[in-house]
């Protein structure tokens, strides 16, 4: 499924980009934005919404279960947002698209150790090796390596 936005979504989905960099390059032309070659200029890029991440999502939804409710609570989006990348016509971005690739990780792995119905119940109680916390609270205060080290012990074969 393809998100198809009509130009005016392009324009303002691009637009505030453009205004930023241009404001930020204060419409210097290019010559003045180059750094001399001893000088070395590092930033810190923010994730683009891409249609790639609401497909996470939409993924998440349906093979691990979790409701919109959830997704909302592990992303710090509104339920009604998760809801809309669920649907395809709104994509996550930022901090918000990071929550959403770490919790389609943890889904992944968690497919492949338990039963996908029981996902949304593991993601929502306390577990014991995670100090009695939720895997879904720590996946949205950016702790995703703790619940990740959890399913790593999940994932490893038991000696009979």
């Amino acid at each position: 499924m393809a998100i198809a936005l009509d130009e005016e979504q392009k324009r303002r989905r691009t637009g505030n980009r453009s205004l930023h960099v241009n404001a930020l390059a204060g419409d210097l032309p290019d010559q003045c934005l180059r750094a001399p070659p001893a000088m070395h200029i590092s930033a810190t890029i923010p994730l683009v919404a891409s249609p790639a991440f609401a497909k996470e999502v939409a993924f998440i939804h349906d093979e691990a279960h979790l409701t919109n409710e959830d997704i909302a609570a592990a992303t710090g989006a509104a339920p009604s947002t998760a809801r809309a990348w669920v649907a395809l016509t709104r994509v996550p971005s930022g901090e918000r698209a990071r929550r959403v690739a770490e919790l389609s990780a943890l889904v992944e792995r968690l497919l492949r150790v338990m039963d996908p119905e029981y996902i949304p119940v593991w993601m929502n109680k306390p577990i014991p090796a995670l100090d009695d916390e939720k895997p879904l609270g720590l996946v949205a205060r950016g702790e995703y390596r703790r619940v990740a080290e959890v399913v790593s012990a999940l994932e490893e074969p038991v000696a009979a």
